[in-house]
C-alpha cells in the first residue's frame, strides 16, 4: 500500500472513531441458575481471550433477555419483572460501568416476548418477539415495524452487520431480517443440533472490512463462545464451560461506525505534481481531464455514487463538467457545475475510475477567465464516503514555453537559414 493512502486511511480512523476500541470486552446478562430467579440474575462483563469474568455490575429484580449499548455507554435493557417487583415490563436503560441505577424507558407488554435487542449507526435501538419494533431513545418512542413469519420467534438475539439486521430464533435458526417489512425475512442458516441454542450475538466492528461477531449459546450446563463467520455462516468454537447461562450479549463499541479505506487517487503516480489522492493539471485553454490515466478508486463495499463538484468558476454560466457513460453508471447534471455518478447495479470500482476519468473541465467563454478552478471528488459507499480528492485547474497561459531550434540557421547575413520554434506545455490542440 502507497503511503499517501496509509495517511488518508490513518486520518479517516480520526475522523470516523469517536471513542477508542475497548479490548474484546463482551457485556452479557447471565444467570446463575438454569431457570432465572429473583436476585441470581446480573449483568457482567467477560473476557472474551481467556473467556472469563472480569465485572459484574449488579444484580437486578427484572429478567432482562436483551441488551445493547449505544456509542455513548449506555446501554439499553429490555425485561419483565420477577414475581414481587414493582417494577414495569419494557426498555431499560442504564450508563457503562458507573454504577448508577436502572431509568424506565418505554412500557413493552410481556406478553410480546420481545427477546432480542440492538442498535444501529445512527443510535436507535431496535428489538424482536412476535414481531419487529425500533425504540428512539430520542423521545422513547416504540414503533413496530411489522410481524415475522408464521412460526419464526426471536429465541435469541439480534446483530448488526454491515447494514444487515439479523436474528437468531427459537428453532436456532439465523435469520435475516427485511427491516421494511419484516414478513419477507428469510432463514439464511439452521445450527447443527449439536449446538445449544444461540442467546447472545455480540459484534467488534474492528473495521469496516474487520467486523467480527460472537454466538453465545447456552445449554442446561453453562455458556459457550463460538465465532460466527457470515460469509458461511459457520460457528468456530471459542472457549466453553462458562459456568453461568447466558441470556444476551452486546459490546460497548458494537454501534460505532467503525474506520473504513474508501478513496479516489486521481494520479496514481503523482506525475501531474500533487501529492495524496489529488490531480493537478496546467492548461491554456478548455477543455482538459479532470483527472489522470492511472486513476484509481476503492471501496470495501460497492460504491453507491460520486459526486464531482465544480468550485472557484470565474465564468459565470459557461463553465461545467461533462463526461461520458461507464458500464452500469448514469450521470446525474452532465453538462453542470456538479455531476453524480450512480450506480444502477453491478458497477465496479473500475467503471467508477473510467467515467471520471471521462469527465472533463469545460470553459465556453470566448476569453476564458485565467485562474485557479477545482474539481472536488466524493466516493459514498453503504454509510461511508470518502475524504474529498482534489482536482486542481490552473488556466492560463505564464507556464507556456518557447523552445527555439537554430541549428539550421546560416552565416555571413544571408537569408538561407530557418528558425523552429516549438511551442510546449500547452494543451493540445492549442499547442
Amino acid at each position: 500500500m502507497k503511503f499517501k493512502h496509509l495517511l488518508a486511511i490513518l486520518i479517516s480512523c480520526t475522523l470516523f472513531s469517536t471513542t477508542p476500541l475497548k479490548s474484546q470486552e463482551m457485556w452479557v446478562y447471565d444467570t446463575a441458575t438454569w431457570i432465572p430467579v429473583y436476585g441470581r440474575v446480573s449483568l457482567s462483563s467477560l473476557d472474551i481471550p481467556s473467556c472469563s469474568y472480569s465485572d459484574t455490575i449488579s444484580s437486578t429484580a427484572i429478567y432482562f433477555h436483551g441488551i445493547t449499548i449505544l456509542p455513548d455507554d449506555e446501554i439499553y435493557m429490555v425485561g419483565i419483572p420477577f414475581p414481587g417487583s414493582s417494577q414495569s415490563s419494557g426498555i431499560f436503560r442504564r450508563t457503562y460501568n458507573s454504577g448508577q441505577g436502572l431509568h424506565f424507558y418505554a412500557a413493552i407488554p410481556a406478553t410480546d416476548s420481545i427477546q432480542a435487542l440492538t442498535c444501529d449507526y445512527n443510535g436507535l435501538v431496535y428489538g424482536a418477539g412476535k414481531y419487529v419494533f425500533v425504540f428512539d431513545p430520542a423521545d422513547s418512542t416504540v414503533t413496530s415495524l411489522g410481524d415475522l413469519p408464521p412460526g419464526m420467534a426471536a429465541g435469541g438475539d439480534m446483530a448488526y452487520h454491515e447494514g444487515v439486521f439479523y436474528l437468531t430464533t427459537a428453532n436456532n435458526e439465523l435469520v435475516q431480517l427485511d427491516m421494511d417489512n419484516p414478513l419477507n425475512s428469510t432463514i439464511v442458516a439452521t445450527f447443527p443440533d449439536s449446538i445449544d441454542l444461540i442467546e447472545g450475538l455480540a459484534t467488534f466492528p474492528f473495521r469496516c472490512d474487520s467486523i467480527v461477531t460472537y454466538a453465545v449459546a447456552t445449554g442446561e450446563t453453562g455458556s459457550t463462545i463460538y465465532h460466527l463467520d457470515f460469509d458461511t455462516y459457520e460457528l468456530t468454537l471459542v472457549c466453553n464451560g462458562i459456568p453461568r447461562g447466558v441470556l444476551d450479549a452486546a459490546t460497548a463499541t458494537e454501534c460505532i461506525l467503525p474506520p473504513c479505506e474508501i478513496y479516489a487517487d486521481l494520479d496514481a503516480d503523482d506525475s501531474s505534481g500533487d501529492t495524496l489522492n489529488n490531480f493537478l493539471r496546467y492548461t491554456c485553454a478548455a477543455p482538459v481531464a479532470i483527472a489522470d490515466g492511472d486513476t484509481e478508486v476503492y471501496s470495501p463495499f460497492p460504491i453507491d455514487s460520486v459526486k464531482l463538484n465544480l468550485i472557484g468558476t470565474l465564468d459565470p454560466g459557461q463553465e461545467y463538467l461533462a463526461t461520458t457513460a461507464a458500464a452500469g453508471i448514469s450521470i446525474q447534471g452532465n453538462g453542470s457545475p456538479s455531476l453524480v455518478l450512480a450506480n444502477q447495479g453491478g458497477a465496479t470500482e473500475m467503471a467508477f475510475a473510467e467515467a471520471i476519468k471521462n469527465c472533463l473541465y469545460h470553459n465556453d467563454a470566448a476569453v476564458p477567465t485565467f485562474g485557479n478552478r477545482e474539481v472536488v471528488i466524493t466516493l459514498y459507499s453503504s454509510f461511508y464516503s470518502s475524504m474529498p480528492s482534489l482536482s486542481t485547474i490552473l488556466l492560463g497561459d505564464g507556464f507556456l514555453q518557447i523552445e527555439p531550434d537554430t541549428a539550421a540557421t546560416s552565416c555571413f547575413g544571408t537569408d538561407d537559414g530557418t528558425v523552429l520554434l516549438n511551442a510546449t506545455l500547452g494543451q493540445p490542440p492549442h499547442a
